[in-house]
């Protein structure tokens, strides 16, 4: 098979997997949440903190900048891990409580869709807390940059920390997942 005639095949098998029809099932709203925040937390957080730093480094020396900005590489790698790492726990949470019968299966559900929906006002709120970072010259909008960065990193985790007592309080019976 050439390679434009897999294509068409997978862009068609995308396709229907998009436009079939949603299950609607309460575990697959608390995975989407998790899905959510880590795609938020990547793109908005540890993107606008690479941003920052990459700013900050062409401020400095060009005989510098190679290093600083492979520091920046380096630091953003380990905030996407962290993001990646965080989504694991978080699809575990959803899982473990999913086949748990002490969990009702739609407060896990609307707890995953508060979780969505926090993660999306976080990086609302970030995006315009960059944009407002223009106004300011040089390094006063560098140092706005990584001031929204970490906003907006303290703001997921308070998410995530509801998302948590979301799921606990789902919970009919005295046991709370670890």
């Amino acid at each position: 098979m050439k390679w434009s005639a897999r294509f068409a095949v997978a862009l068609a098998a995308f396709a229907a997997i998009l436009t079939a029809p949603a299950t609607g099932s309460a575990h697959d709203s608390c995975r989407v949440g998790c899905f959510r925040q880590t795609r938020h937390c990547i793109a908005d957080q540890a993107r606008a903190a690479l941003f920052a730093c990459k700013l900050d480094c062409a401020g400095g020396s060009l005989r510098g900048l190679p290093g600083c900005v492979q520091g920046c590489i380096v630091t953003f790698r380990a905030d996407r891990s962290t993001c990646r790492e965080q989504h694991t726990s978080c699809a575990d949470l959803c899982d473990g409580s999913q086949q748990d019968p002490a969990y009702d299966p739609e407060c896990v559900g609307a707890c995953g869709t508060d979780l969505a929906a926090c993660g999306r006002s976080v990086a609302d709120e970030g995006r315009q807390c960059m944009t407002g970072c223009v106004d300011f010259p040089g390094q006063l909008a560098i140092e706005c940059l990584y001031g929204c960065a970490d906003t907006a990193k303290a703001d997921a985790l308070a998410c995530g920390t509801d998302f948590r007592g979301c799921i606990d309080g789902c919970s009919t019976a005295a046991t709370t997942l670890p």
